[in-house]
C-alpha cells in the first residue's frame, strides 16, 4: 500500500493516445500512412512512468512527462528508420526485418523542404 511519503509527482495522468503524422529524422520528414498512433499506459509497479509499446515497429519507450515520451518515441523511430529500414534486409536478423518490413509499409520519407515541421504530434480524437 502507498503512503503519502510515496508520491513523488502529483500531475493529472493523461493516458491518451499518441498520434504522429511526420517526425523529423536529419534532412527528412517521416511521414506515416495511416498515421501512427499508440496506447499510453502508466507503469504498473510506480504508476511514475509512462510506457508505449509497439512491436510492429520496434517502440519500447517510456519517460516521466508525456512531452519526454513523445519525444522518445521520435527518436526511437528515426533510431529504428535509420538502423533498420535504410539497412540490406539479408543483414538483419528475423525480428529486425519485421520491424524494417513495417517501417517501409507505413512511412514515406518527404524532403524539408517539402515540410517544414519538427513532431507533428496531436492529440487521439
Amino acid at each position: 500500500m502507498k503512503t503519502p511519503s510515496d508520491v513523488y509527482r502529483v500531475v493529472p495522468v493523461d493516458l491518451s493516445q499518441v498520434v504522429f503524422e511526420r517526425i523529423r529524422h536529419k534532412n527528412s520528414i517521416l511521414e506515416f500512412s495511416p498515421e501512427l498512433r499508440l496506447d499510453v499506459t502508466m507503469d504498473e509497479e510506480s504508476g511514475q512512468l509512462y510506457i508505449v509499446e509497439d512491436a510492429e515497429l520496434g517502440i519500447c519507450a517510456h519517460a516521466h512527462t508525456r512531452e519526454d515520451l513523445v519525444d522518445e518515441i521520435a527518436a526511437q523511430v528515426a533510431f529504428n528508420w535509420h538502423e533498420y529500414a535504410q539497412c540490406e534486409p539479408e543483414k538483419l536478423a528475423k525480428g529486425a526485418r519485421r520491424v524494417r518490413e513495417a517501417l517501409i509499409a507505413r512511412v514515406s520519407v518527404k524532403g524539408e523542404r517539402e515540410m517544414a515541421a519538427t513532431v507533428f504530434v496531436r492529440p487521439a480524437d
